[in-house]
C-alpha cells in the first residue's frame, strides 16, 4: 500500500521536477552566456569607459554640495582609491578602487576649478559710475550687451569690485571691443535659480568670472584708462571686434532673419535672431544647428580635410610617397582651431573642438578615429578643464549624442552608413563574387539613396533618443517633429550652407566675399522656411512638468548601460531607463512658485493654469515657471491673463483646492489675511500670531531662496521645495527686501 501511494506521488511531483530540471538548466545556460559576454566586455576593454562616468558623478557631487568641501578633500579620497587599487592590483576590487579615484579626481577637479576663477561678485543692489575695458559687444535688436572688464565702481575698493560686469545698453550701440568706457550702472547680483533645480545663471557667471549683471543709462563715452589693457582682454576684444564686422557683413548682403543666423553658424553671434524664428527653429527640433557645436566644428574641419586632401590627391607622385590622409587631418586641426577662435570659444564650441582634435590627432597617429574610447578621453579633458560645465544640458546632450551615435555606428558597421545592411537584405545582394560596381548604375544610386536615408533617420532617432531626457529635465519640453526637420534641413546645411560659410570666411578678408554669402543665404532662407512649415505643423513642441533629479539619474544610468556595453548585457538598461522616465511622468507639478524675493508668486488655480500673483516676475522667469508647471503657454500671454485681485495692500488667489492665497505688501495686511488665507507670502516679517498653513515670511526666505509647493487636497502643505543659500562662493546671501531679478529685464535675454 504504501509503496503505490509512494508512486503515485513520484507521478505527481515528476512534472514539477521536470519543470525544475529545465529551470536549471536553462539558468546554467544564462550563467554561461553572461560570463561569455563579460569576458567579451573585459577583452574589449569596455570598462574602462565607466572612468569618465565615475568622474562626471564626483563633479555632480560636488555642486551638490550644501557648503564649499574643503580644498583636500577631493585629493585626498583619490591618493587612498588610488593605492588602494594599486594593493589590489591582482583582485577583483581593483575596478571598483579605479572607479572611486575617479570619481574623487572629479571632485578634485571642480575644487581647483572654483578656487582658480575665484572673483568678487556684488553682494547687493548698486547705482554707482562704471569704468573698465569693453571685452565683447553682442549686438542685439533694439540693443547690445557688453561685457566690461571693470577699472573702477563707485567708490568699491578693488578687494570687493567685481571682476566682470555684463550690462545691457539700449539702441544701436557704436562702442567697439577694447575701448575704455565710463557711464552710469545699475548693477545687481547675478540671479539665483527662479526655481529648486532650475537655471541658476549665478553658478554660471562665477565660472565666468562676471561678478553683477544690469544695465548702463545715460550717455556712455570713452575715458582714459589708469592702467594698461590686460594682454588676455586686448586678445579677446580684438576677435570679438572681427567677429561683430563679419557679422555685419554678412547680415548686409544676405539681409533679414536669414542674414542673421547666417551670421550666428559663423561667427556665433545669435542676437540678431528675431523671436519668432527661434521659436520656429525649436519647433522643428532644429535650434542645435544655430547653437555651434560639433554639428558646425566637425563640418568645418571636415571640409578642410577633404580639400586639403583632394588637392594633395591631384599630385600622384606626392600621394604615393606620403601619407597626405595624415597631412590633411593636420590641416583640419588647425581649422578647427582656428574656427573655435573666430566664433568665440565658448564653452560648446571648446568641447566640439576637444573632440574635434582627438578625432582627427587619432588619423595622425594611425588610430580609429570615431570610437568610444576617444570620446571617453574627450570628456575626460573637458572634465579637468571645465568640470563647471557637467551639470549643464550642453554638456549633457552633446556628448549624449555622440555617445548614441557611437553606439549605433558599432552595432551597424563601422562605416557611418552601415544602415545600408538592412536595405541591401532587401533589394538583394550581387552574385558571389561579384563586386559592387557590377551593378547597374540606377540600382547602385538607389542604393546608395536609400542607405543614406536609413543612416540619417537612425542617425536622427538615436540622437533624439539620448538628447531627450536631458531636454525634458532642463527645458521641459521636446519636438516631437524633430525628426522631420533634421531631415528636411539638415542636407541643406551640410551642402549649402555650411560649405558656403567656409568658402565666403575665406574670401571675407579679399573682398570677394558677396557671392558666397548670397549663396549662403538662399540655403539658410529655405531652411527657415521649412522649420517655419514644421513648427506650424499642430504639437509640434510637447512639453512635461519639472521632474526630480532621481528620474533623470535613472534615464542616464540606462542610457550610460546601453551605449557602453557591446553585447546583449546592454539591454539590462532599459530597465532603468524605462523607470526613470516612469516616475517622471508620475512626478506632481509644482502647484505654487514663490520667487526669493517674496514679491512675486505664482500658483496654479482650480482650472490647472499658472496664475501670477503680485508684480509679476521678469519674461524669464515667468517662462522657467510655466515650463515647470507643464502650462504650454508663453509667458506674454500668462502674465497678460493676470488673475489675482489686489489693492494696495495685498494680492489675492485661489490655491487648487480652492482655499485663498495672499501676497501682502504692507503690514495693515496682516490683520485681516492672516485669519483668512491658508497661505501667506510677503517680503515683510509677519507678526508671531499669524500662523497660516504655510507661511513664507522675510525670515523663511531669508532661509532659502526661491519656493515650489506642493499643495495637499485638504489644504495642508505636503512638500516644499526651496534653494538654499548655503555656503558656495557663487551663492550670497541677500536681504529678502532685494530683488531675484532685475526689474524690467535689466540685463534681457537672461541667461
Amino acid at each position: 500500500m504504501k509503496a503505490a501511494t509512494s508512486v503515485r506521488a513520484g507521478r505527481a511531483l515528476a512534472p514539477v521536477r521536470g519543470l525544475e530540471a529545465r529551470l536549471a538548466s536553462a539558468a546554467e545556460v544564462l550563467a554561461d552566456r553572461v560570463r561569455a559576454w563579460t569576458g567579451r566586455e573585459i577583452d574589449a576593454r569596455r570598462p574602462g569607459l565607466w572612468l569618465p562616468v565615475a568622474a562626471m558623478g564626483g563633479i555632480v557631487v560636488y555642486f551638490a554640495a550644501e557648503v564649499e568641501p574643503t580644498p583636500w578633500a577631493g585629493p585626498a579620497g583619490f591618493a587612498l582609491f588610488a593605492a588602494l587599487a594599486v594593493l589590489l592590483r591582482r583582485h577583483a576590487g581593483a575596478g571598483l578602487a579605479v572607479l572611486a579615484a575617479f570619481a574623487f579626481a572629479g571632485f578634485a577637479s571642480a575644487t581647483w576649478r572654483t578656487g582658480r576663477v575665484s572673483a568678487p561678485v556684488l553682494q547687493g543692489s548698486l547705482s554707482a559710475p562704471l569704468q573698465g575695458f569693453v571685452e565683447t559687444v553682442d549686438p542685439r535688436l533694439g540693443s547690445a550687451r557688453l561685457l566690461i572688464r571693470v577699472t573702477a565702481l563707485g567708490d568699491l575698493p578693488e578687494a570687493s569690485r567685481p571682476l566682470r560686469v555684463r550690462v545691457t545698453i539700449q539702441g544701436r550701440s557704436t562702442i567697439q571691443p577694447g575701448e575704455h568706457v565710463a557711464a552710469q550702472a545699475r548693477l545687481l547680483p547675478p540671479p539665483e535659480a527662479s526655481r529648486p533645480g532650475g537655471y541658476a545663471f549665478n553658478r554660471e557667471a562665477y565660472f565666468q568670472q562676471i561678478g553683477a549683471i544690469g544695465s548702463l543709462s545715460g550717455a556712455v563715452s570713452l575715458a582714459p584708462a589708469a592702467v594698461p589693457i590686460p594682454w588676455d582682454t586686448w586678445a579677446t576684444a580684438a576677435v570679438d571686434r572681427a567677429r561683430n564686422s563679419l557679422t555685419e557683413r554678412i547680415i548686409a548682403v544676405i539681409g533679414g532673419a536669414p542674414g542673421a543666423v547666417a551670421a550666428s553658424l559663423v561667427t556665433g553671434k545669435r542676437g540678431m535672431i528675431p523671436d519668432a524664428v527661434n521659436d520656429d527653429l525649436r519647433g522643428a527640433g532644429i535650434y542645435h544647428v544655430v547653437s555651434i557645436s560639433g554639428l558646425h566644428m566637425v563640418l568645418a574641419a571636415g571640409m578642410a580635410f577633404w580639400i586639403v586632401r583632394a588637392l594633395l590627391a591631384a599630385f600622384p607622385g606626392l600621394a604615393l610617397r606620403r601619407d597626405i590622409r595624415k597631412v590633411a587631418a593636420a590641416s583640419a586641426m588647425a581649422a578647427g582651431l582656428a574656427y573655435n577662435v573666430f566664433a568665440g570659444s565658448e564653452i560648446a564650441t571648446q568641447r566640439s573642438l576637444i573632440m574635434t582634435m582627438i578625432l582627427f590627432g587619432a588619423m595622425l597617429v594611425s588610430r580609429a578615429a570615431i570610437s568610444m574610447r576617444n570620446l571617453a578621453i574627450a570628456a575626460l579633458i573637458v572634465m579637468a578643464l571645465e568640470p563647471e560645465s557637467v551639470p549643464g544640458p550642453s554638456f549633457q546632450m552633446s556628448f549624449a549624442a555622440v555617445a548614441a551615435l557611437i553606439a549605433l555606428y558599432e552595432r551597424t558597421g563601422s562605416d557611418p552608413r552601415g544602415a545600408e545592411t538592412g536595405l541591401l537584405a532587401v533589394l538583394g545582394r550581387p552574385g558571389d563574387g561579384a563586386p559592387s560596381s557590377a551593378l547597374p548604375w540606377p540600382y547602385r544610386a538607389a542604393r546608395w539613396c536609400a542607405g543614406a536615408a536609413i543612416g540619417a533617420v537612425l542617425t536622427t532617432l538615436a540622437a533624439e533618443a539620448a538628447t531627450g531626457p536631458f531636454s525634458l529635465y532642463h527645458f521641459q519640453r521636446i519636438s516631437p517633429y524633430g525628426l522631420i526637420g533634421n531631415a528636411l534641413t539638415l542636407p541643406l546645411v551640410s551642402f549649402i550652407v555650411m560649405p558656403m560659410a567656409l568658402l565666403g570666411a575665406v574670401a571675407w578678408p579679399f573682398g570677394l566675399d558677396a557671392p558666397a554669402w548670397m549663396a549662403m543665404g538662399v540655403g539658410t532662407d529655405w531652411m527657415l522656411r521649412l522649420s517655419a512649415l514644421v513648427a506650424g505643423w499642430p504639437g509640434s513642441t510637447a512639453g512635461l512638468h519639472a521632474f526630480g533629479p532621481g528620474a533623470l539619474a535613472l534615464m542616464v544610468a540606462g542610457l550610460m548601460w546601453c551605449v557602453i556595453w557591446i553585447t546583449p548585457l546592454r539591454w539590462l538598461g532599459v530597465a532603468p531607463a524605462a523607470v526613470g522616465l516612469a516616475l517622471a511622468l508620475a512626478e506632481r507639478p509644482p502647484d505654487l512658485f514663490v520667487a526669493g524675493d517674496g514679491r512675486a508668486a505664482a500658483v496654479r488655480d482650480p482650472s490647472g493654469k499658472l496664475v501670477f500673483v503680485g508684480r509679476g516676475p521678469g519674461g524669464f522667469v515667468a517662462e522657467q515657471w510655466l515650463r515647470a508647471a507643464g502650462d504650454p503657454r508663453t509667458a506674454t500671454e500668462a502674465l497678460a491673463a493676470g488673475g489675482g485681485r489686489c489693492d494696495a495692500s495685498a494680492c489675492v488667489a485661489r490655491l487648487p483646492d480652492g482655499a485663498a492665497l495672499s501676497l501682502v505688501r504692507l503690514p495693515e495686511a496682516f490683520e485681516t489675511d492672516c485669519r483668512r488665507a491658508a497661505a501667506i507670502v510677503t517680503s515683510l516679517p509677519a507678526p508671531g500670531w499669524c500662523r497660516p498653513a504655510l507661511l513664507m515670511d522675510r525670515a523663511r526666505l531669508a532661509e532659502g531662496g526661491a519656493f515650489s509647493v506642493l499643495w495637499g487636497a485638504a489644504g495642508v502643505r505636503e512638500q516644499a521645495e526651496r534653494t538654499p543659500r548655503t555656503d558656495r562662493p557663487w551663492r550670497r546671501k541677500p536681504s529678502p527686501r532685494e530683488s531675484n531679478e532685475p526689474e524690467g529685464q535689466a540685463d534681457e535675454g537672461l541667461p
